[in-house]
């Protein structure tokens, strides 16, 4: 017989493991939790960097923004204070646009706040959240993949005037083990396999644009400031790690164009970075290994099904234009949470639909809107048209000289009106 637990957490990263890091003390811990990542060996016993970064290779390229708000949620979590050595606050943000002269300018101070949000390596943020794990004895940490799923919308029907038996989500495990949950949480990523096993529809589309993500040494240092400047080509960004000299790149191209930054050997890749971001921070004179992803943006029209979840990347993928990707899914991960809360203080079951749907409910409208939001900035700034690039300079120079406004549009990036 499999294994049986309340919550099957399918995905270890981010998402998954901070689900299940909010989920170990309710209902005083009496919770059964399964967290199956198919890395969790190596990422259990894996350990901190520490030392001073001396080149771009001293940091992963995969880097994290979190806001403010999802800065709150770890350190409530309590597994801030391992991250914090190893993670960059940005204080202020410098944002242009290359075919002009409109520019905005924010500023933490503006809004009484430490930080507008912070740069981590994505697997610090990860270990600290598995470090933690270890301390709960009713969270079982699975290191497996999922290779099958039942669940009582998808199973088979008994035969014709049988009594139906009672069918529970059942997973299926690449090491001959299954194991059945009440409810079983998506947080596998955008591809997510359990979301097609349940034939979720979702509404897509590819941006024919690729993102180029590296890490890369400048000659002069950042100054706790993200950076990003907008051609038509596309965005690029520089995100403040924890060393001065060190940032992060994301920089969002034609995929044509990428194609061709890509084959660039190192050299003349660091003078086309150095050109496009025109030099804010001087040459830049050394980079990491570079990699690339295609950019689609992807939202599920719903986030339940039977005794299924989707969360994070799995129910939605934005353009990485703000860095929103994780924020967003760190807010799905609190609201599920605090309906699992809720249910359990009610003694309802956690995969009770009215407990789903308010999850649902709550989580849809913001990420549709964010969704929205981050399409239209990247449809404005991507177009090459001669009396939208005006619009856009002389709406960008209007609102850094509105600052009521402008920290408005602060505290919405920092997570504060979610």
């Amino acid at each position: 017989m499999a294994e049986h637990f309340d919550i099957a957490i399918v995905g270890g990263g981010i998402i998954g493991a901070s689900l299940a890091n909010h989920l170990v003390t309710v209902n005083a811990g009496r919770l059964r939790i399964a967290l199956i990542e198919s890395r969790a060996t190596e990422t259990a016993m894996s350990s901190f960097a520490s030392g001073k970064a001396k080149s771009p290779k001293d940091f992963n390229s995969r880097v994290v923004a979190l806001s403010a708000a999802s800065q709150a949620q770890l350190q409530a979590l309590e597994v801030w204070q391992e991250i914090s050595p190893h993670a960059c606050p940005y204080r202020e943000m410098e944002v242009w646009d290359e075919e002009g002269t409109g520019s905005i300018h924010f500023d933490c101070a503006d809004i009484h706040e430490p930080a507008l949000g912070y740069i981590v390596e994505n697997h610090v943020v990860v270990q600290a959240l598995f470090q933690r794990l270890k301390g709960f004895a009713n969270v079982h940490v699975l290191d497996a993949t999922v290779t099958g799923f039942t669940s009582p919308e998808n199973a088979d029907t008994a035969e014709e005037g049988a009594e139906a038996p009672a069918v529970l989500n059942r997973l299926t495990l690449d090491n001959n083990h299954s194991i059945s949950a009440d409810l079983v949480v998506a947080a596998d990523g955008a591809r997510s396999q359990l979301r097609q096993w349940m034939a979720f529809d979702t509404r897509e589309w590819d941006y024919d644009h690729t993102a180029i993500v590296t890490t890369v040494t400048t000659s002069q240092p950042h100054r706790h400031t993200a950076w990003q400047c907008f051609s038509v080509d596309g965005p690029v960004a520089f995100l403040p790690l924890h060393d001065e000299f060190h940032c992060s790149i994301v920089w969002s191209l034609k995929t044509s164009v990428a194609e061709q930054k890509l084959l660039l050997d190192d050299e003349a890749f660091c003078r086309s970075l150095t050109q496009a971001l025109q030099a804010r921070l001087g040459p830049v004179v050394a980079t990491n290994t570079r990699m690339s992803f295609p950019l689609r943006q992807r939202h599920s029209k719903r986030y339940v099904k039977d005794g299924l979840v989707l969360l994070g990347d799995a129910a939605h993928t934005v353009h990485p234009l703000a860095g929103q990707g994780a924020n967003l899914g760190l807010y799905d991960v609190d609201a599920l949470a605090k309906e699992i809360a809720r249910a359990c203080s009610r003694q309802l079951a956690v995969n009770d639909a009215s407990v789903l749907h308010r999850f649902e409910r709550q989580r849809m409208p913001h990420n549709l809107m964010a969704m929205a939001t981050l399409e239209g900035f990247k449809q404005l700034f991507g177009t090459d048209n001669l009396a939208l690039r005006w619009m856009r300079n002389t709406g960008m120079s209007f609102l850094n000289r509105q600052p009521l406004i402008k920290n408005q549009l602060a505290k919405i990036a920092s997570g504060k009106f979610i």
